[in-house]
């Protein structure tokens, strides 16, 4: 904005010069009056462009008089300055990431002093808008945040972490959040950048670590396997000697239901047979046999049927 305003200032005066000579040219005293006022106006533009700045929203800045930083910053929207003599330098507030170790990778280790190798990480942060006057007086990088303070911050997260822990990204980056913050308060002092987040997309054991791991891996594998099959035949005997004892059970207790109808009828039997019966079945056997007299003063005969005795008392 102030920009335009400039250059609409510079277009009067040089209007104002472009008039003045073609009156000085063709001796038109007359256009001195206008020549007068649109170079006055024009001046006047020009130092009215020089004496605001505009700061965008999501930055902050603070005024500036031959080097010497003011100790207010400034806000976002119109700020007024001296004209030539002041400058308004601003700083983008808004959350930044910043990128690291995507070509290579930051080496660490764990607490048991396992080395890892940690890449691609993203730091997210953001700039205390107070504290603009203090950055602009103090700090001439622009990186604010470095490869090097990543590398520390992630370090001494590192070293807390046992070498299981290290690969869990939600154990890993809050740790590294605050290792990162910790970092940057000492290089600048508190409250100047904030660190929001930090993102890790890998971290890597080195070769024999992770050949460890893989057949430590494979090895529980194997015997979560085993131990899957052991409880299912242990299961399977179970349940066939169940079966087995159920099967025992029911033939024994048909065995006993049978003897004891057995004994039921044997006793039913015994109370039925009396003298009177046996009497009865006998004379039931010898059916229509009729007794026969052999010879004059004999005794009559029976002829029994054969396998039957008579009846003795």
């Amino acid at each position: 904005m102030s920009v335009f305003v400039f250059v609409i200032g510079i277009l009067l005066v040089g209007g104002a010069v472009a008039l003045g000579a073609y009156a000085s040219h063709y001796g038109e005293k007359a256009k001195k009056g206008l020549i007068a006022l649109l170079a006055t106006i024009g001046l006047g533009v020009i130092i009215i462009s020089q004496s605001f700045v505009i700061v965008p929203t999501g930055s902050a800045g603070v005024r500036v008089s031959f080097g010497q930083v003011d100790t207010a910053p400034v806000f976002q929207g119109v700020n007024w300055k001296l004209p030539f003599v002041q400058s308004i330098e601003t700083i983008s507030t808004k959350q930044h990431d910043a990128t690291f170790a995507t070509d290579y990778g930051f080496s660490a280790e764990s607490k048991e002093k396992i080395t890892v190798t940690i890449t691609n990480v993203t730091v997210t942060y953001a700039i205390n808008a107070e504290m603009v006057p203090w950055l602009v007086a103090n700090v001439a990088d622009k990186d604010l945040v470095s490869a090097d303070i990543v590398s520390a911050g992630l370090k001494e997260a590192t070293q807390q972490l046992t070498v299981d822990q290290v690969t869990r990204r939600e154990v890993l980056q809050p740790l590294a959040v605050e290792r990162i913050q910790k970092a940057l308060d000492a290089k600048y002092g508190a409250d100047v950048i904030y660190v929001r987040a930090v993102v890790i997309n890998n971290v890597a054991y080195d070769e024999a670590y992770e050949q460890a791991i893989s057949d430590r891996a494979r090895a529980q594998e194997a015997q979560a396997q085993q131990a899957i099959i052991n409880q299912t035949n242990i299961d399977q005997a179970t349940a066939e000697a169940e079966a087995a004892r159920i099967r025992a059970q029911g033939e024994a207790d048909a065995l006993e239901i049978a003897a004891a109808a057995q004994a039921e009828a044997n006793r039913l039997i015994a109370e039925s047979i009396t003298p009177e019966m046996i009497e009865w079945r006998w004379i039931e056997a010898i059916g229509e046999w009729r007794p026969y007299v052999i010879g004059g003063d004999a005794l009559p005969m029976v002829q029994l049927p054969e396998g039957m005795t008579a009846p003795t008392e």
